[in-house]
Parts: C-alpha cells; sequence; structure tokens
C-alpha cells in the first residue's frame, strides 16, 4: 500500500474511529453517573466492532478459555499497538477497568471519560503506582476484572520480543485469589505501529485468550511463579505466529533482561 493510500486509510479509520465514540459519549456519561458498568463494557464493545466493521479489518478470537461474564479476572496481554486497547475491551467480561498511562487523561474528551471510568497511572512515581494499585484493588472487589499491559507499555514496537512483565497484576491476583487470563496478540502491531504516524496498515487481526493461571492458595511467595507462567503463556502463543521470537526472562525476581530464542 502506497503512503497516500496509506494516508486515505488512516483517515477512514480515524472517522471510523471517531464517529462511534462521538455518538456514545453521552451514554457513556449516562452510564458512569448509574455506575451501570456492564453497560459500559458492553458499549466499549459496540464502539469497538464499529470501528473494526467500519476499517474493514478482519478479527478472529481463538478461545482456549471462555471468560465467563459473571467473574472477576486480571487479564494480561502483550502490548505493541494501541489496538491492543479495543481489542481487549471486545475479548473482556462487560464488567472491567483498564489500567493505562496517566497521558490518556490528556486527550481531548477521551481523556475525562478514560479518568473517570478506568485507572490512569504514572508510571514514573511509585506513590501514584501504589494508589493505582489500591483503585485496581477496589474496582475488583466491586466486580470488575482489571485489564492490564503487564510489560507497562508499549516496549517493542515490532514483534521480535515480549519484554519483561511488571509485578503489579501479579500482586493484585495473588492478593485477591482470581485468576490471571493471558491473551496473546499476534498482528496489531502490524496493523498500526507505534511509530508516532497513524498510517495503518491492512493486515487481519487475531487474538489467542488462554486458560487462567489460578492464583487460589497462593502468596507472594508465589508472585515470580505466576508472574512466569504468564509471560511463558503469551509467549509461546506467540512463537506460534513468530518461530524467532526472542525470550525476556526476569533475573533474580528483577525485571533485567536475558535474551534467548
Amino acid at each position: 500500500m502506497t503512503i497516500l493510500l496509506r494516508r486515505i486509510y488512516s483517515i477512514w479509520c480515524l472517522l471510523c474511529f471517531l464517529i462511534p465514540f462521538l455518538c456514545l459519549y453521552p451514554f457513556f456519561w449516562l452510564a458512569y453517573y448509574r455506575r451501570a458498568y456492564t453497560t459500559i463494557g458492553y458499549l466499549n464493545k459496540i464502539w469497538a466492532w464499529c470501528f473494526l466493521r467500519g476499517s474493514g479489518l478482519p478479527f478472529k478470537v481463538h478461545y482456549h478459555f471462555r471468560p465467563s461474564p459473571k467473574a472477576v479476572y486480571v487479564l494480561c496481554s502483550n502490548h505493541n499497538s494501541y489496538l491492543d486497547i479495543i481489542l481487549m475491551g471486545l475479548i473482556a467480561p462487560p464488567r472491567h477497568a483498564f489500567v493505562g498511562k496517566h497521558s490518556l487523561t490528556k486527550v481531548p474528551l477521551f481523556g475525562r471519560m478514560f479518568a473517570k471510568l478506568h485507572i490512569p497511572v504514572k508510571r514514573e512515581s511509585k506513590t501514584a503506582a501504589y494508589k493505582a494499585l489500591l483503585k485496581m484493588r477496589a474496582a475488583a472487589q466491586a466486580g470488575r476484572s482489571i485489564i492490564i499491559f503487564p510489560e507497562g507499555g508499549i516496549r517493542v514496537h515490532e514483534l521480535d520480543r515480549l519484554a519483561p512483565f511488571k509485578d503489579g497484576a501479579f500482586k493484585l491476583a495473588i492478593d485477591l485469589q482470581i485468576p490471571v487470563i493471558p491473551i496473546a496478540f499476534p498482528f496489531n502491531w502490524k496493523v498500526l505501529p507505534d511509530d508516532q504516524r497513524f498510517l495503518p496498515r491492512y493486515h487481519r487481526l487475531e487474538a489467542v485468550v488462554l486458560p487462567p493461571i489460578p492464583t487460589k492458595g497462593c502468596t507472594e511467595e508465589d508472585l515470580e511463579t505466576i508472574k512466569q507462567r504468564t509471560y511463558d503463556a503469551i509467549y509461546q502463543a506467540l512463537k506460534a505466529y513468530y518461530p524467532d521470537l526472542k525470550y525476556c526472562a526476569p533475573s533474580n525476581g528483577r525485571n533485567s533482561v536475558v535474551l534467548r530464542k
């Protein structure tokens, strides 16, 4: 696809993203004031489907496990594109809360809604990260599944490796004894890479929803084990698409990187 065609396609995709959002915006706020989080989840799904259908992007989910709409989970995936957020909203149980970077709150219209409905976090501040963890705990106790990208942001722009995971998602899961669901997105980065140009390419999209990793009976001593099991599950799912995918192993409980194939 030439640059000109990609620019035209990017404008079309932007319209497919913005028009449904603006149409649904009053309903998001109405649902928020009524604390109707299930309704908010379904509005997210409608918004995501409108974007995918309008942009013509085929999307298939490979379910090795189907999350129950009534259960609470911590959902973790690799994070290589902003499309991950849209597709996570489709896969997650309707009652859910995203954990995302604080800068999203500065986006016009969307930012204010994100700050109210979800959990922004300033990752560079330990105090802010701890407060976000408390908000995650409160949301999960209120029956909302937590969606978090454990790489701590988009660390890998082209999917040649899976970056090490941070601890927050797994601390929460162990603390509340709720299962972790690993999810792999192999192609999102091919459609919308994080290169600051917003020039999407046409490519099929897929998601692999893997069996949950239980935390019942686990303690903080099991954190590294749960984190490693989640990492390995996502890594193996992605490796089926990318045989040369590099592996980044946490060393001595830290997020230092050891690469291997």
